[in-house]
């Protein structure tokens, strides 16, 4: 980035002492980093600090300035080339080379990013160098994207070594995490257009000078292929791979409780005083007439050697990335199963006592069931840290369409390591193909940032690790997406991140924030968010106790309809249950347009069932409809006017089927001509999901385009 150079460290005197003593880091080491919870809890040893090159609207360098929320970040012809240097001018057909990512000193590459990576590569055309410790030859030259997606595979095949167990759980999604030591230098070359699009990141540690740090080399893919596989397999499998100890030992106990809180009453789940310790895992299970309401309006306190206010505050459901209601995922720090039981596995140290407590703030009993996992441990006074994860929440944002403003995560003023955040929204927008809530960017400044921070993104669903504001739910070891309620990205959405490879140490400060940049003006748009992180003692935020406003039951509007505008301007709309053949086969429920939604249950394979619809003029359009997924759908294909139509037909069916939700999506047709007057389309049942609980096509609302 264009102000690498203050990103460089100034250590202070009191941090000598510990980089004199500081220990190796291997490829090895790196590897057990991207698994080891209890390395997070203290401060690091050798210091290091993590920073992100992305391709970031370079026009934004002045906080709330002209261009503070500027989106020219990687789409093409940005009027600052995104990039951190230029070695060679573009030629006439637009290639040039560049320098995207630079450093000089010890450290190690953490993550990388590229929008659709190596399924769509569109995110970053051309080709990378990647030179380590001032080598003139690249221990990688290839495609942009196998650097930013499929780095250790992708070194294997150039250099002849096997890709075997190189891949599983190290690439998530358009995210690589593929740790990359260097002792003395890292350099980035980029081969590429800037007219066409480059959209990435490249978070990097540099420690401080004196660390040793082993620089990776191709054969490394060879001595270290074992612990590459058993690192990968507990990525790919946390829930699988990660257990509590079976039994209590003299250094470990197992505390279990079952309670009933009363309306506002508190019960502690568990107390410990006197001695030092930390715990290892945190299981807990919510019970309640109301789940949704009482997932939110629980609240759990975990409180630490006596502070006068609990580290973790946060709703219950929040805390675990499961609100509202329970949304079965399972990623490395937190999992989420289906029966509604959720884990935390986080270290949580302690000097002297720790109380876990839960507070019902709502109106109706619940009942928590509660395990936890407590360890011995020697408290260092020099160097441990407390867990903090506090929640916070803005109902009832008025957002304007395009016009960006920064959200707070967390502003605190100490010592520590920032290690995740989760997302809870209430989306209200209306306009089915096009309500994505995050263009916005996170910026996290870090101790001596001024005007430019430690990490400038490229947009929300960037720095969760995917791309092009997707719908589709999905889990991995370090994020995840496990509500998304549709159609598109409306209504309540859940996004998770965890900095565990690459955890954001701060020695002084950290102010973290992501813009609310929206494509629509909407109104009642509910934005809750909790912030992970380790803090030495004397570390304090901008947190404020939650009101009973903060924690009121999660809603969504009521009988919302959609609107033609942006992307669907021109749209006409038909609500499935007022068309003609839809009598018999509605149900209700505020998730859908005018709160009901067509929903027929086949009995048999090629069934048949068809809606009608009127065009005023014949032509050729785009036809869309908002079909369910259930626990319980079948798989269907459709016929616009008797005949297939591309997107919405299938040769073995369009499958509805989901496991643990109901979401709304949107399935559209390529050109398709409608006659004036009426059109008919006829959804055929094509059976259903083996693991599909029925058959059932439900349909919500249809729309045609010119």
């Amino acid at each position: 980035m264009k102000r690498f150079l203050l990103w460089l460290f100034v250590f202070s005197v009191c941090l000598l002492p510990a980089i004199a003593q500081a220990t190796d880091v291997t490829t090895e080491t790196l590897l057990d980093d991207m698994v080891n919870f209890d390395r997070l809890t203290q401060m690091p040893d050798p210091v290091y600090r993590t920073f992100q090159f992305s391709s970031y609207d370079r026009r934004a360098n002045l906080p709330e300035g002209p261009h503070w929320f500027g989106n020219s970040d990687g789409f093409g012809s940005e009027p600052v080339p995104a990039v951190v240097r230029e070695i060679k001018k573009a030629d006439r057909s637009g290639i040039g080379v560049y320098v995207i990512a630079e450093v000089n000193g010890p450290g190690a590459i953490v993550r990388c990013w590229t929008a659709a990576g190596n399924r769509r590569p569109r995110g970053m055309n051309g080709d990378i160098r990647l030179y380590l410790d001032d080598a003139k030859e690249p221990i990688f030259e290839g495609k942009a994207y196998d650097f930013l997606d499929n780095l250790y595979p992708s070194i294997a095949k150039q250099h002849g070594l096997s890709t075997d167990g190189l891949t599983a759980g190290f690439g998530q999604r358009d995210a690589g995490y593929y740790p990359i030591g260097f002792a003395k230098s890292c350099r980035v070359e980029w081969t590429g257009n800037l007219r066409g699009t480059h959209f990435y990141h490249i978070e990097m540690r540099k420690y401080a000078e004196g660390a040793s740090v082993e620089t990776f080399r191709p054969e490394m893919l060879d001595t270290l292929r074992a612990k590459i596989k058993e690192v990968g397999a507990i990525l790919a499998d946390p829930s699988g791979k990660l257990k509590p100890v079976g039994k209590s030992t003299d250094g470990e106990w197992t505390g279990e409780s079952d309670v009933t809180v009363d309306p506002g009453k508190s019960a502690d789940l568990f107390k410990q005083e006197g001695l030092s310790g930390k715990i290892t895992w945190l299981e807990l299970k919510l019970a309640a007439e109301n789940l949704d309401g009482a997932l939110r309006q629980t609240v759990l306190a975990i409180t630490f050697d006596g502070h006068s206010r609990p580290q973790v505050e946060s709703p219950l459901g929040d805390f675990f990335g499961a609100a509202p209601g329970i949304n079965p995922y399972d990623s490395l720090p937190m999992e989420v199963r289906p029966d509604g039981t959720m884990i935390c596995r986080f270290v949580m140290p302690f000097a002297k006592s720790a109380t876990c407590r839960v507070t019902n703030r709502g109106n109706q009993p619940v009942t928590i069931q509660s395990k936890q996992r407590v360890a011995k441990h020697a408290w260092d006074e020099t160097r441990d840290m407390h867990l903090y994860a506090r929640w916070r929440v803005n109902h009832n944002l008025q957002v304007t369409a395009r016009k960006g403003f920064d959200i707070p995560f967390l502003c605190a003023r100490g010592q520590g390591r920032f290690v995740g955040c989760s997302v809870h929204l209430m989306n209200p927008a209306t306009v089915p193909g096009c309500n994505w809530w995050g263009e916005g960017d996170e910026k996290v400044f870090v101790d001596d940032d001024t005007n430019v921070p430690s990490f400038f993104g490229t947009g929300s669903e960037d720095y969760f690790n995917y791309s092009w504001s997707q719908p589709y739910l999905f889990a991995h070891a370090y994020f995840a997406q496990p509500r998304c309620d549709g159609p598109a990205t409306r209504a309540f959405v859940v996004n998770n991140r965890w900095h565990i490879l690459d955890d954001i140490p701060f020695y002084e400060r950290i102010d973290f924030f992501i813009e609310m940049l929206h494509h629509l003006s909407v109104d009642e748009l509910d934005y809750a968010r909790i912030s992970y992180y380790y803090g030495r003692p004397g570390i304090h935020s901008d947190h404020m106790p939650l009101s009973r406003e903060d924690l009121r039951e999660p809603r969504r509007p009521a009988n919302w309809e959609p609107t033609a505008e942006v992307r669907q301007a021109g749209a006409t709309y038909f609500q499935c249950e007022d068309l003609d053949g839809a009598a018999g086969h509605i149900d209700a429920d505020p998730q859908w347009s005018r709160g009901k939604r067509v929903l027929w249950t086949p009995t048999k394979a090629d069934e048949k069932m068809s809606l009608t619809f009127d065009v005023p003029k014949a032509g050729t359009y785009k036809v869309s409809v908002v079909m369910s997924m259930t626990p319980s759908a079948g798989k269907f294909d459709t016929r616009i006017n008797g005949k297939p139509v591309g997107g919405l037909s299938s040769n073995r069916g369009l499958d509805l089927y989901t496991p643990f939700h109901t979401i709304a999506r949107v399935f559209s047709s390529g050109p398709v001509e409608l006659k004036q007057g009426e059109n008919t389309i006829t959804f055929v049942s094509r059976g259903k999901n083996e693991a599909s609980a029925g058959t059932d096509i439900g349909a919500d609302f249809i729309w045609f385009q010119p």
